[in-house]
């Protein structure tokens, strides 16, 4: 099922090829316009902020502050609008719907999780970091360990992201209750998501040092990772929450 979950993932993108691009372009293209502007404008503060003035590093702040807040405002609108394009139907213009009250779900829902995930991985970590520094190789096998639990937690809850996109909240005790039975084929999607676009971005950001006309290819993939990466999320939801079957 885990293989399945991920193929129906990256062809949910393909097979909506143009209402992926439709959600997705003209946010993205702001994010980066506006992040490129402030990084021209701005961009020697950031160089020279151990050597600059107490008000060069307040600038540099605030300017990074404003790049990260336009990041995060824009890949809301594109998460959104795609769960809501795929689990209801609800096709895009020429503009995504730029739905406030469910991005301001969706982002509190991450935060919640990140900060879960956050505060588990920080009781490990310190219930074992004696061992971890005890040699390398028990930092290596307790390092996998932690990855493997933040991506079983990130399994077992990720599902109130789709549903704050819907307008169907989820507490995380549904979500833990829901994901019960498929958890493990969840973590496998996931697992197979990271490794793959992984293996593509590492590949394609190394051809780049070669030639700029890679950069062309390195930001496809790196859309598509985007895309997929919120497409699986829909998949989960859809599947494991709402009963679809997989086609």
């Amino acid at each position: 099922m885990a293989i399945s979950l991920f193929m129906h993932a990256f062809f949910m993108v393909f097979t909506n090829i143009w209402d992926a691009l439709r959600v997705s372009i003209v946010p993205f293209a702001i994010a980066a316009v506006i992040s490129s502007v402030l990084i021209f404008q701005f961009g020697d503060l950031f160089i020279g902020i151990e050597a600059g003035s107490a008000d060069d590093a307040l600038t540099a702040i605030a300017v990074g502050f404003l790049i990260g807040f336009t990041l995060v405002v824009c890949s809301l609108w594109v998460a959104v609008a795609w769960h809501r394009f795929v689990l209801l139907e609800e096709f895009p213009g020429l503009l995504p719907a730029f739905r406030g009250q469910e991005m301001l779900r969706y982002f509190g829902a991450f935060f919640v999780l990140s900060m879960l995930v956050a505060i588990v991985l920080g009781l490990s970590t310190s219930i074992f970091g004696s061992m971890m520094a005890a040699s390398t190789l028990h930092a290596t096998v307790l390092g996998i360990a932690f990855s493997v639990l933040v991506l079983w937690l990130w399994a077992r809850l990720s599902v109130v992201l789709p549903a704050a996109a819907i307008g169907q909240p989820m507490k995380f005790s549904q979500a833990w209750e829901a994901t019960r039975d498929a958890q493990w084929s969840i973590f496998g999607a996931l697992f197979l998501l990271r490794l793959v676009f992984s293996v593509l971005s590492i590949s394609f950001s190394y051809l780049t040092t070669f030639h700029w006309v890679w950069l062309l290819p390195y930001f496809a993939i790196m859309w598509l990772s985007v895309m997929v990466g919120f497409s699986l999320l829909t998949a989960i939801h859809g599947v494991i929450v709402q009963k679809r079957p997989l086609p």
